[in-house]
């Protein structure tokens, strides 16, 4: 279905990009190319430049993008098998943007708007019962679409805004702490979700001793966790950080904590 003048982008609030009545910036009487690629460059795009490093650097957290049975073929893709097959491997998903990209400006005349206004218009997902909406998720930015895993196992659940329990969260942090990476803004909904059970003791002999750093939430909102997106959330550290308790097990004594890099052998 196309809709030229983008009427059910509108009656949907969905972000009309930047330099559009009600976008970024407000109305600007220019280009809609010089707008496009305003938001190419990043410009007013939350998350922007995270998701173009996400791609070069790859992702232990999500899918490949290649890999057999997809409908997503290219013919090199053996060539990334050898950094392994079951997460998104460095510069992969880069290509794979790259080779849209080209497809795209091949076929200009019958991908763009006869209107080049709506070049940067923004989309949107969303889950509906009959006309109920359950769960929305409006693009913010040029690369922040809805992740589709993501929102395909929310739309199997019965409440897709219910809050993950607390037998799903342990579930979540234990299998992130055997080294299996879980999405990050799962991690953290999990985290929250456990911060916020009745207060609990733990003894500092428990504490005690070296532990390894795996995930680092960052400056993460709860609101910024529920979006669907793959930015905007923690990550995993693409290194060994080791932090050491040594904690006084009577009052008044004096304890330490240390932290450190490990790469191989060596530890800094």
């Amino acid at each position: 279905y196309a809709d030229p003048e983008a009427r059910c982008h509108k009656a949907l609030a969905l972000d009309p990009g930047v330099g559009r009545e009600g976008g970024t910036w407000g109305e600007i009487p220019v280009s809609g190319y010089l707008k496009l690629l305003v938001m190419g460059l990043g410009i007013a795009q939350p998350n922007t430049f995270q998701e173009i490093i996400r791609g070069y650097l790859g992702d232990r957290a999500a899918p490949p993008v290649w890999k057999e049975g997809s409908n997503v073929d290219f013919k090199g893709k053996f060539l990334f098998n050898w950094m392994g097959t079951d997460y998104q491997r460095p510069m992969e998903l880069t290509i794979h943007r790259l080779r849209i990209a080209v497809d795209i400006v091949s076929n200009w005349g019958f991908f763009a708007s006869k209107d080049d206004q709506l070049f940067g218009q923004r989309g949107g997902t969303f889950i509906l019962d009959n006309d109920q909406v359950l769960r929305a998720h409006r693009d913010t930015g040029i690369l922040g679409y809805a992740r589709p895993d993501r929102l395909a196992k929310l739309a199997l659940q019965e409440d897709p805004n219910a809050p993950l329990s607390i037998e799903k969260s342990l579930e979540i942090v234990h299998t992130v702490a055997e080294g299996k990476p879980c999405d990050p803004k799962e991690v953290y909904l999990a985290i929250r979700t456990l911060e916020e059970r009745p207060e609990q003791t733990l003894a500092t002999a428990a504490i005690n001793g070296q532990w390894r750093l795996i995930y680092r939430s960052g400056v993460i909102a709860d609101e910024a966790a529920q979006d669907l997106s793959w930015s905007g959330a923690g990550g995993y550290y693409p290194f060994n950080v080791l932090q050491s308790y040594e904690l006084p097990t009577a009052a008044g004594g004096e304890g330490r904590i240390r932290n450190a890099l490990a790469q191989g052998p060596a530890v800094l």
